[in-house]
């Protein structure tokens, strides 16, 4: 499939894509393996804000990618070695860029277009800011189907059977609070906090909390007193608790 406009509007219907022609799970990614193919120009302002209706933090990504996306420089572009992400930029004659991409989530299309785009102005290149995008797995992963919802929903699709299902199973193990705070692997939790933080619930502080728990504070006490904490913060706030 060919997708031609903003790469805001891109994304927004690769999420919805996904989500509505998924049929199972798979290692915890619901995926999509048909070559997509997108021509788009960057309009950054409004993936700003996707990127905040998915409550990702822009900068602490693009950090984390300069750390891990290094770049092998050729005349015209880079490769990525030894990633599954990214495997290439190239500038084209006309100054567009052709971008390959082995695998991604829809929403990190956007972050990693800005990280190839910084990297290029950096080394020098000259281009425009608009590429051809070769993608070939599209995934989402299986804990963020409730904020995948919320965010299509919210952008104007109607959110499919397939995911709804994901969403009810998701709410069934993790719908409290308690089962959340307890998971220990950080980014899985992130993704369940995440939509607390998007419904107000908490705040990003507190979702900090949660995720830089000590060892010690792992035990039925321990998850207790950090949940009853925030709770008494969020009520002071004038939260409608319900967690």
């Amino acid at each position: 499939m060919i997708y031609e406009k903003p790469l805001s509007e891109c994304v927004k219907r690769l999420m919805f894509q996904v989500m509505k022609q998924s049929t199972h799970v798979v290692q915890g990614f619901i995926f999509f393996r048909n070559r997509t193919i997108i021509k788009a120009h960057l309009d950054e302002e409004e993936c700003d804000k996707v990127l905040e209706s998915m409550v990702i933090n822009k900068e602490n990504v693009l950090t984390y990618l300069r750390r891990k996306y290094i770049p092998t420089w050729k005349d015209d572009g880079a490769i990525f070695k030894d990633q599954s992400c990214i495997q290439k930029v190239r500038i084209m004659e006309d100054k567009t860029l052709y971008v390959h991409i082995a695998n991604s989530e829809p929403h990190k299309i956007i972050t990693d277009t800005i990280h190839i785009m910084r990297l290029l102005e950096e080394h020098g290149f000259e281009f425009v800011r608009e590429a051809k995008y070769y993608i070939e797995t599209l995934k989402i992963a299986y804990q963020d189907t409730i904020l995948y919802n919320m965010c299509i929903e919210e952008f104007g699709f109607k959110v499919p059977a397939s995911a709804k299902i994901y969403e009810r199973e998701l709410m069934t193990k993790f719908g409290t609070m308690y089962n959340i705070v307890k998971i220990k692997k950080r980014s899985v939790k992130r993704k369940f906090l995440r939509v607390k933080v998007k419904t107000g619930q908490i705040t990003w502080k507190e979702l900090r909390k949660f995720i830089n728990m000590t060892p010690e504070q792992y035990t039925p006490v321990g998850i207790k007193a950090i949940i009853d904490e925030v709770r008494k913060d969020a009520i002071e706030r004038g939260v409608k608790v319900d967690w």
